[in-house]
């Protein structure tokens, strides 16, 4: 007759053996649970994250499948075509100055004319060591560096064409303002208190804020409807009653036009957040931007400098004033005008014939200046500078943001023709070369912008790179004439995330994984092994293999219970204290880097997604069985006389 072993018994027998050996037990539940918590703190801080970045993504162009492309163009550094497109020009600018020098008697070389489309660059130590290099200066480079990329399929009509493909929904353009204002030699000035600035801006070696950064940033041209979710409550893309130019600028812009000091690094979140309220109350405010020309500039500065001489050596002896004496303007952005001229007729004439040799092939000869009123209509982020990387405000917006990019930014309909706004921009967009446009494509799947991308990209990162020009030869041979990458694409961030978040979290937990099981099977094998003359009475009494072994295998399932309810705490604990210490600084960031309408919306670290705690309970429990299997099955073959034998 066999000993027969009810479920019940086997549970009670199981049960009996937690109260065995609690140091060790509890050393084991411990140790794993400190394992496995690290799985559910991952699942806990990756939910809430995503959830945080979807309720966000509901502001800005969150959620939208954008893409923005920069096309591939000619550079012109070392480039052989444009400076044999360059070359007649060059040739007639030298024969007419040449022979203008020759009949005023003046003085010219042409090797150190600065204003010709090439210039000579010295290449090594010999004199001879010269190189013909294109003069990025000069409206002649310009326009031939234009007429080489209209030969290129990199326009907005063939981008729009390509993208249409794809399926794209809308498209949309912008200029670009990578090199920032000022490239034909112009300068634009938020007057600060109606005043014209003329101290010498200083090297910026931190990171561009403040009313500045217009130059250093740029002040760009976009699509309406790209603008349109970054707008401040009750503001339009349109040009104001009083013609004011729409405009978003940079958060610390917006504070100093609104006459707040800077908040110290030490600031409180709640501090934080009323400042954001309080800026967001620029909407609507107006400034005063003056421009100047190139000429205006020049001469601005001509008679800044003078005056300064003048006042530092006025009293020296032998100190001759200028024969010609300039006055600052009299009021901001107004002319430079002349306050004595005491040239003779022939220094008169002589001054005359210089500038007309000077203004050969200069664009730009008379002063231009004026003001005109832009409209504070929405706010962008400020460039997260190098030093804060490493902060979790700053590790949100970098994974993820909805913005329109660093600068000054204006709706393409504010730019009419013939505004003092549209010279200041050196024209409307439609009227810019390509290597001053950037182009968008919408789609309404995130596979379709992925596709889009993997697929039409020249991407820089993956070529082979050995020289100025190499980029677009490369691009030409594989046909790809755009960089693309995707733009406030929330959606593209959030699965990047969760991959990235995937090939960290399957190293941590494969280790998990290993290390659990070895002590596992240590712990469950030194049960076992002391259990052989328990196991033995059994056997011998008549029990199965299976019954005994569902006795042990019932003890495992209750650790592996016990190990998933404390590694669900102590994981979920510290998923709350990390959440509860940084969340503050997070809404904050994450409020201003979407421009969401509520200032009080929470950007959490915490969520529960029973997908991930049902997969982590699977394997606490697949980890213990499997741990506990092998020395479960050595025991199971042993003779159980021996054993009674033995012991």
């Amino acid at each position: 007759m066999s000993f027969m072993m009810r479920p019940r018994d086997s549970f009670v027998l199981a049960f009996t053996k937690l109260r065995v050996h609690r140091i060790r037990l509890a050393i084991t539940l411990v140790v794993m649970s400190l394992l496995f918590a690290s799985l559910v703190f991952i699942s806990a801080i990756t939910a809430g994250v995503i959830h945080s970045f979807q309720a966000f993504g509901k502001e800005g162009l969150g959620g939208r499948y954008v893409v923005s492309a920069t096309p591939v163009v000619e550079q012109p550094y070392a480039n052989a075509a444009l400076n044999a497109l360059l070359q007649p020009k060059q040739d007639e600018l030298v024969a007419q100055k040449t022979a203008l020098a020759k009949k005023y008697d003046i003085p010219y070389d042409a090797k150190t004319d600065p204003t010709l489309p090439l210039t000579q660059q010295q290449t090594g130590p010999s004199p001879s060591d010269t190189q013909a290099m294109a003069n990025i200066s000069s409206p002649d480079t310009m326009r031939a560096l234009a007429q080489l990329n209209t030969k290129l399929p990199s326009s907005f009509n063939d981008f729009s064409a390509l993208a249409k493909k794809y399926q794209a929904s809308r498209l949309y353009q912008s200029t670009s303002n990578y090199f920032g204002m000022g490239v034909n030699g112009s300068k634009i000035q938020v007057l600060k208190d109606g005043k014209e600035d003329y101290a010498p801006k200083q090297q910026m070696t931190g990171t561009p804020t403040g009313i500045d950064s217009i130059n250093s940033l740029g002040w760009g041209q976009m699509s309406d409807d790209l603008l349109k979710p970054f707008l401040l409550d009750k503001q339009t893309t349109a040009l104001g009653s009083d013609g004011s130019v729409p405009i978003t600028a940079p958060f610390s812009a917006a504070e100093q036009l609104m006459g707040l000091a800077k908040l110290p690094a030490t600031a409180t979140n709640q501090q934080k957040l009323e400042r954001l309220e309080a800026v967001r109350k620029v909407a609507g405010t107006t400034a005063a931007i003056c421009y100047r020309n190139q000429a205006s500039q020049n001469l601005l500065q001509k008679a800044i400098t003078q005056v300064a001489d003048i006042a530092a050596n006025a009293k020296k002896a032998g100190y001759v004033m200028p024969s010609v004496q300039y006055n600052l303007p009299t009021e901001a952005c107004g002319p430079v005008t002349i306050k004595k001229d005491t040239r003779t007729a022939d220094e008169k004439l002589a001054d005359s014939h210089q500038e007309q040799l000077d203004t050969i092939g200069k664009s730009d000869t008379e002063p231009v200046q004026g003001i005109f009123t832009v409209r504070i209509v929405g706010i962008t982020a400020d460039v997260q500078g190098v030093g804060s990387s490493l902060q979790a405000s700053s590790l949100v917006s970098s994974i993820v943001s909805s913005s329109l990019g660093q600068g000054w930014w204006s709706p393409i309909s504010a730019f009419v023709p013939g505004s003092l706004a549209t010279q200041a921009q050196n024209g409307r967009i439609e009227d810019m070369p390509v290597a001053q446009q950037m182009y968008y494509a919408e789609f309404t799947s995130l596979s379709a912008a992925k596709d889009f991308i993997d697929q039409q990209s020249c991407n820089p990162n993956q070529l082979n790179l050995t020289g100025p020009d190499s980029m677009l030869k490369e691009c030409s041979r594989l046909r790809h004439y755009f960089t693309i990458t995707p733009f406030g694409n929330n959606a593209g961030a959030i699965e990047d995330f969760k991959h990235t978040i995937w090939k960290v979290a399957r190293y941590v937990l494969l280790g998990v994984i290993v290390i659990a099981t070895v002590v596992l099977m240590g712990t469950l094998g030194k049960i076992i092994a002391d259990s052989r003359r328990e196991t033995a009475v059994f056997r011998a009494l008549g029990a199965r293999r299976l019954h005994v072994s569902q006795v042990y295998i019932i003890y495992t399932l209750f650790v592996a219970i016990m190990i998933a309810a404390l590694s669900l705490v102590l994981g979920i604990v510290g998923a709350l204290v990390v959440s509860h210490r940084l969340e503050p600084g997070l809404s904050v960031t994450a409020v201003l880097v979407y421009n969401a309408k509520d200032v009080h919306q929470h950007f959490g670290l915490f969520g529960i997604d029973m997908a991930y705690i049902g997969i982590i309970i699977a394997i606490i429990a697949a980890t213990s069985l499997v741990a506990a299997s092998i020395p479960l099955v050595t025991n199971m073959r042993r003779n159980p006389i021996r054993d009674m034998r033995d012991e």
